[in-house]
């Protein structure tokens, strides 16, 4: 007798019967009843602009809570770290030039600061590797958040520890694609910047490409913006005024810290009062670059629900939604 699986559709079937280890499809977003005009991730053909600023206000709505708190380790605790360390190699490239600096100031060289070629390459190394570590983990953070949003937007619950996995797993693939998309827009900078222009915006959603189709995400990114050239570049065009209106605010908070802290260095000497006076302009420094961490949160946060409804937008079109998203994410 041929062994016949239970269906997890049958309502008459007890729950003690269904098979563990997978759940049917979220109802609210599937089935034939399903209304594209409420779908709570991706905006349906013709709404215009008013569904994507609909979607994007669900996604933070919805996910404040894990997409916050995921971008809290991923991108501001890595930030915070990465300041620190570029404080601890600024202050030691200053040490190594001030301890030096007696021995240079005779009467044609006084108040020269000397320069330390050694001292400065190992500070730029040590940022470079800082930054690159900092850069893969807030990757990561990303890959997480896309799970986080987009499974909370069909009704289901996600774990932190989950998310997380799911981001440092799929971080690596990631971390090679947009290292790839970056090489390319620096191409296109030093070339002219009408290419740069071009080649930004047309490789914004490898990310989300990436981590639902898992195919050709730059050709496809690029694909995508010449077809939708007007709607994605409008899109895209909304939150970069999200962060440069972010930026003005954090950038006025960084002055006001800095103002406080003192004014500029000046001819140093090497006598105590030039280290007092460099020592609080590094405290300044670092005050204003983790206050500007910690208020990049928020608009990290909007950035990154902009581009990911930019993207499932464009997938609307192409008859997709949110379950089928889910399902492609896992």
């Amino acid at each position: 007798m041929t062994y016949q699986a239970p269906d997890p559709y049958d309502p008459n079937l007890p729950a003690a019967y269904l098979p563990q280890g997978f759940l049917p499809p979220v109802q609210p977003i599937t089935g034939a009843d399903y209304d594209p005009y409420t779908d709570p991730l991706v905006p349906p053909p013709g709404m215009g602009v008013s569904g994507w600023f609909d979607r994007v206000g669900g996604v933070i709505k919805r996910s404040w809570k894990s997409v916050g708190g995921i971008f809290a380790v991923t991108h501001v605790l890595p930030g915070l770290l990465f300041t620190l360390a570029l404080g601890v190699l600024a202050a030691g490239f200053a040490a190594s030039m001030l301890s030096k600096l007696s021995t240079y100031n005779t009467s044609s060289q006084r108040g020269e600061l000397p320069f330390d070629g050694g001292v400065f390459a190992a500070v730029i190394l040590g940022a470079f590797v800082v930054g690159l570590l900092s850069w893969w983990i807030q990757l990561a953070g990303y890959a997480a958040a896309t799970y986080a949003a987009t499974r909370e937007a069909a009704g289901i619950p996600v774990r932190f520890g989950e998310a997380l996995g799911y981001g440092f797993r799929r971080s690596p693939g990631l971390f090679g694609w947009q290292l790839l998309a970056w090489i390319l827009i620096g191409v296109a900078a030093m070339a002219c910047l009408l290419p740069v222009l071009y080649v930004l915006p047309a490789l914004a959603l490898v990310g989300p490409i990436f981590l639902f189709e898992r195919a050709r995400p730059i050709g496809r990114s690029a694909e995508i913006f010449n077809r939708n050239l007007g709607r994605v570049l409008g899109r895209l065009a909304l939150v970069l005024v999200a962060l440069i209106v972010g930026s003005i605010f954090t950038n006025i908070v960084e002055s006001i810290v800095q103002t406080v802290f003192g004014g500029g260095v000046g001819a140093l000497t090497g006598d105590n009062s030039d280290m007092a006076q460099a020592l609080s302009l590094g405290v300044g420094a670092i005050i204003a670059a983790l206050l500007t961490t910690i208020l990049q949160l928020p608009i990290t946060m909007v950035q990154f629900a902009g581009i990911l409804v930019t993207y499932t937008e464009q997938r609307g079109h192409e008859g997709a939604n949110t379950a089928r998203l889910v399902s492609e994410l896992n």
